[in-house]
């Protein structure tokens, strides 16, 4: 009997021992897998955002539309993808000394920054370097041709009506809406597909442009100071553009001319070229006019001035 309980135990741990070996194994198994996805996850991780990196910095990049300047283009809280391959990233200087290079065209929908601020812009490009540009009742011309603006563009419209009740009905049939109301007529940001739409209005008689008063610069239709619905022929500066310091124009370029030099220029202040004393400044970049398509509401170049081509980031490709 005592043999026989000997052999029973003697089985009895050799089974224990057999089942903790297979038990470690399974462990360890389970493990070796785990550590293999968590290092496959891992990898995959690393390489994702590598490749994040890489097209951010080189190829493309997400912005976020903060305002309501570029509507009905572009509407507020948008997100756009912005190619920066021949613009603002590292690549774009490659491109650049391999003379693969692309410059902004009219209408292109651009991403910059202005001078040394940290704030980024979108807007449309409506004048090239060496174009002379114009605008009378917020209509743009360059070099003496009227620039069509795109349907989405909207301007602030001042709408006469015969019977209000009439109109409002013609309002439900889009998107616009009232801003302000007046004996008579009416104040309503418009894009030119909205445009035809109440020209279409038995009740409407016309629509024109408003010029930013006393009247209409009120809390609610908003006129931003910056807004210019005129402005005289100016010169968009291109590299290597001469300006007399005798000229009368002088005075519209001294903040191109200031930022290009990184400080004030004075009265008597002279500029040498070829260790000789110039009579004309000599611009260093070329440079291009934005404005938002939102017109009467946008900050733009009408505000700032032309944009620098170094300042541009990228082209807006398309919208999420």
């Amino acid at each position: 009997i005592t043999v026989l309980q000997t052999v029973e135990q003697t089985e009895s741990i050799k089974n224990e021992i057999i089942i903790t070996v297979i038990m470690e194994k399974r462990l360890n198994l389970r493990l070796k897998i785990a550590r293999f996805f968590f290092l496959k996850l891992l990898n995959v991780l690393f390489w994702f955002f590598l490749s994040t990196i890489v097209l951010r910095l080189f190829f493309f990049d997400v912005f976020h539309i903060p305002s309501s300047s570029m509507e009905n283009t572009l509407q507020k809280n948008d997100f756009i993808i912005v190619s920066k391959i021949f613009y603002g990233s590292p690549l774009a200087k490659i491109l650049k000394e391999l003379k693969f290079k692309q410059k902004p065209k009219i209408n292109d929908l651009l991403v910059f920054s202005v001078g040394k601020e940290s704030t980024i812009y979108v807007k449309r490009c409506v004048g090239l370097p060496g174009d002379i540009i114009e605008i009378k009742d917020t209509d743009i011309f360059i070099n003496g041709r009227y620039a069509h603006p795109p349907r989405t563009s909207c301007h602030f419209r001042k709408v006469w009506y015969r019977n209000f009740n009439d109109l409002k009905e013609c309002m439900n049939k889009d998107s616009s809406s009232i801003i302000q109301k007046y004996s008579g007529y009416v104040i309503i940001n418009l894009d030119l597909n909205q445009e035809k739409l109440l020209m279409g209005c038995k009740s409407v008689d016309s629509i024109g442009a408003i010029e930013p008063d006393a009247k209409h610069n009120n809390s609610m239709i908003q006129f931003p100071p910056y807004s210019e619905n005129n402005m005289d022929k100016f010169v968009i500066p291109y590299k290597g553009l001469k300006i007399s310091f005798e000229s009368n124009k002088i005075k519209d370029y001294r903040d191109i001319m200031e930022w290009e030099e990184g400080g004030e220029i004075g009265e008597e202040c002279s500029f040498y070229y070829d260790n000789k004393e110039s009579e004309f400044y000599i611009f260093k970049n070329d440079y291009y006019f934005m404005i938002g398509d939102n017109r009467n509401k946008s900050i733009d170049s009408r505000s700032f001035g032309p944009v620098a081509q170094k300042n541009i980031i990228g082209k807006v490709i398309f919208k999420i």
